[in-house]
């Protein structure tokens, strides 16, 4: 890293925060992604100092871009401070509003500036995330939770992303098992609640939600879904929380699930369906469901 006073491209921090907010990642994995020290980070990003092209070259795939799309990326935020002030022209406080809009957009569009050939956005949290599951898998689930609530680095997206994905693969042959990941996976999402979520995560909670609906695993579905469920009416998506209400209440038909449990999520869909429902409402569904739920997942398969 080079120290730099003049001539620094103070977009390039402004581009560094913007991602990192827009895909929920957290300090401490840029920089060891980066492989510099979070102080070292940190300066990037307030413009005090700048990467050389090694740690450039080692922070892009981070994101998901290509090295060029990241300078791209880093000379449009360039662009802002010189817009400020001008006519017709937002303030400081809402320019950088507008641009981290812009980076959630950018992030989504995929086909100009970011790597679309990546598995993963996020190439450090691809690779750690086996790894982190591996040091909680022996644990019982409710020393899962524990961990996960308490140690900061179990707190990553592409770890609540991994472990649905596992869930999908495990819902043919083991339910149970699949009940237990995306339980566990909920736990890490509702730990990152209000930083934001990558779009890789969102389909793959979607892909776990899809498959454990299709094969009627009722408790393991409800998970998910009403998780997806906060996350949509936290970004105003009321569409898809009427159409994940839609088809869940349908699983349930049929099969032994406590009074209570049916309740958390009947109350759920009758607020969907009556245009009543509120991301608070339904972080009290999932707390619900969970409590009455735990340790007796299995008679919630169909």
């Amino acid at each position: 890293m080079r120290a730099t006073r003049r001539g620094a491209r103070t977009g390039l921090g402004a581009a560094v925060t913007s991602l990192r907010t827009v895909q929920g990642l957290d300090k401490k994995e840029i920089a060891r992604g980066a492989h510099v020290k979070p102080a070292t980070e940190s300066a990037w990003e307030r413009g005090d100092a700048e990467p050389d092209p090694g740690n450039l070259d080692a922070l892009a795939p981070i994101f998901g871009l290509t090295r060029p799309g990241l300078d791209a990326l880093a000379d449009l935020f360039d662009t802002f401070p010189s817009m400020v002030g001008a006519p017709g022209i937002p303030g400081a406080e809402e320019t950088a509003a507008h641009a981290l809009r812009l980076t959630a957009l950018l992030t989504r569009a995929g086909d100009v500036i970011f790597d679309t050939a990546a598995p993963q956005r996020s190439a450090v949290s691809a690779t750690t995330a086996p790894e982190l599951w591996a040091r909680l898998e022996p644990y019982s689930p409710q020393a899962r939770r524990a961990v996960v609530r308490e140690a900061e680095e179990f707190q990553t997206w592409s770890l609540a992303a991994f472990l649905c994905r596992e869930s999908t693969a495990a819902a043919a042959g083991d339910p149970d098992r699949a009940v237990e990941l995306a339980d566990i996976a909920c736990c890490v999402a509702e730990r990152l609640a209000g930083r934001g979520r990558p779009q890789a995560a969102e389909e793959a909670f979607e892909g776990a939600r899809r498959e454990l609906l299709a094969r009627k695993i009722a408790y393991g579905a409800a998970l998910i879904s009403l998780e997806l469920a906060v996350f949509y009416l936290d970004m105003a998506r009321t569409a898809e929380v009427k159409q994940i209400a839609a088809e869940l209440l349908p699983v349930f038909a049929g099969q032994t699930v406590a009074r209570e449990s049916l309740a958390a999520v009947k109350l759920f869909c009758d607020a969907a369906r009556q245009d009543t429902i509120t991301a608070g409402i339904a972080r009290r569904c999932l707390e619900d469901l969970r409590r009455v739920g735990r340790g007796s997942a299995s008679a919630f398969a169909g």
